[in-house]
This record gives structure tokens, sequence and C-alpha cells, in this order.
């Protein structure tokens, strides 16, 4: 009986401590997600001062092109569900980006680049109507961002084309 409630007691511990451990490490995956996001707003701006427009600007013609920034490349689960949109893998945007700028830059990716997570480990670099966007994918709520659902929310911000 002793082994059953020390069993039982230890099982309760673990899994009581996993909602802290989660909660504590996606606040720090925030933190480095939410770097990423200015880090990469920063260089769009430079490179819109340095060139006049934003990269890879040719690839949108008629429908929205998104470059998804994933550490190993495009993974096989990405598809535009239903909705016109032209994927292109991240490597074209990093080298566009060092074209443009005339120096290397460093690529960061989401600190949770696990795939068997369900949730969004990636971030996206867009060219729509809207202008040239740039969108993270957070598990708190951060200033400017928007609730998808619970323990996920999307910051994203598009810059005019002119």
């Amino acid at each position: 009986m002793k082994k059953i409630i020390f069993t039982l007691a230890a099982a309760f511990l673990i899994f009581s401590g996993c909602g802290y451990i989660e909660d504590s490490y996606q606040e720090g995956a925030d933190a480095a997600r939410l770097s990423h996001y200015d880090y990469y707003m920063n260089l769009l701006q430079e490179y819109k001062e340095k060139t006049g427009t934003y990269p890879l600007m040719e690839l949108y013609v008629d429908q929205d092109v998104y470059i998804i920034v994933i550490e190993g490349g495009m993974p096989d689960w990405v598809d535009d569900g239903g909705h016109p949109v032209d994927y292109y893998e991240d490597d074209l945007f990093f080298t566009a980006l060092e074209e443009g700028l005339g120096r290397e830059v460093e690529e960061f990716y989401d600190p949770q680049n696990y795939a068997e997570s369900s949730r969004p480990i990636f971030y996206v670099y867009s060219l729509s109507a809207a202008g040239a966007g740039f969108t993270v994918h957070l598990y708190y709520e951060a200033p400017g961002s928007f609730k998808v659902m619970d323990h996920y929310y999307k910051l994203e911000e598009f810059l005019p084309f002119e």
C-alpha cells in the first residue's frame, strides 16, 4: 500500500510541475521570438532604406507569397489551406537580404524547433496587397498581437510597399 501511495504522490508531483515547466519554457521562448521579430523588422526597414523596396518583391504578382522561416527547410506539412499562396523556402529570403544589404545577416529561428509540437514553430515573411510583412507565433499575448486560440497569439506587421 505504501508503494502505491508513493507512486501516486510521485506521479502527482511530476505532472503538477509539468504545467509550470511548460509555462516557464514558453515565456523564455516568447522572449526570443519577440527579439527575433524586432531583428527581422529592423532588417526589412534597413533593406527598404538601402534599396527602395522590400526583399523578393518581384515574386508578388497576383497572389500572396509566404516565405516560411524554419530551421531545416520547408516542412512537408505546409499547405495553402485552400488559399492561393505561393510558398518559398527561407534560403531565398536570406540570400535576398544579404545581397540587398551587402553583408551577412544572422538567421534566427523559433526556439521551439521540433516538429512533434502542435504549436506553430516557424516565422513567416510575406508579400501581399497589404505590403511586406513579418509574423511570429507566440504562446502568450504581447503588445500588438492578436489571439488565435488559447496559448496561440500572432504578432505581425505589414510595411506598405510605397
